[in-house]
């Protein structure tokens, strides 16, 4: 009977411990990328309680998507090998949800905002494509598509807000060329020309730079690929 009982505890503490491992396993997970606006701050990383999820992410670019325990973590943002801390504050997420993580404005005033994306499919034959507006220091801009005006009057870290800040409008595809102007007045600020927008793709155009900067820090625009 003593070997009986023994063998049977084995067993069990055989089956908690694998029932653990596999409980662990299939936690609810949701999917976070982190996007670099800020011109004057190298290259930063996602590293909630200094642990780095995502590293080395240059201005201008976004990481691609990992996955996180649902439910929300803290949002530690670093530069890239933790010599300072730019951002910090908490996200709230929900399982099978995807999320971009932006920080912007300047190195000692960064803001980071948390916009949940669209993963839906744009309509056949369209793609889909947003605008996100992170110069700290600049006017409200619009933005033309081949001289017609495709978002207007944005303001600075509008996206923060989600609604019409965050979301994507459906567009024909092709080689395409981008105008950043002044909202007031219209003239042009930055081009960014010839660029090729896919089908069934969806994209985010982001306005960056400084108002007055020089080399990287200058008023640019770049495209990303999202889906």
């Amino acid at each position: 009977m003593r070997i009986t009982y023994l063998s049977l505890c084995v067993l069990l503490s055989a089956f908690v411990l694998n029932s653990c491992t596999k409980s662990e396993a299939k936690k609810p997970q949701a999917f976070v990328r982190l996007i670099h606006g800020v011109p004057n701050a190298p290259s930063i990383d996602l590293a909630p309680d200094a642990k780095v999820l995502i590293g080395n992410v240059g201005f201008g670019s976004a990481s691609n998507y990992i996955s996180a325990d649902a439910g929300g973590f803290n949002i530690r943002i670093q530069t890239n090998g933790g010599t300072s801390i730019v951002t910090n504050g908490d996200i709230v997420t929900a399982e099978g949800k995807y999320y971009s993580l932006v920080v912007t404005d300047s190195l000692f005033r960064a803001k980071s905002s948390v916009v949940l994306d669209d993963r839906n499919d744009p309509p056949s034959g369209k793609a889909f494509l947003r605008f996100f507006h992170l110069i700290g220091n600049g006017p409200d801009y619009t933005v033309n598509r081949s001289g017609t005006a495709i978002f207007s009057n944005r303001t600075f870290n509008d996206q923060a807000g989600g609604g019409v800040g965050a979301a994507y409008i459906a567009v024909d595809p092709g080689t395409l060329t981008f105008e950043l102007r002044q909202a007031v007045g219209g003239s042009i600020v930055t081009v960014l020309p010839t660029v090729s927008i896919a089908a069934g793709k969806s994209y985010t155009l982001i306005a960056k730079g400084f108002v007055g900067g020089t080399d990287k820090q200058a008023v640019a625009l770049s495209l990303i690929t999202d889906k």
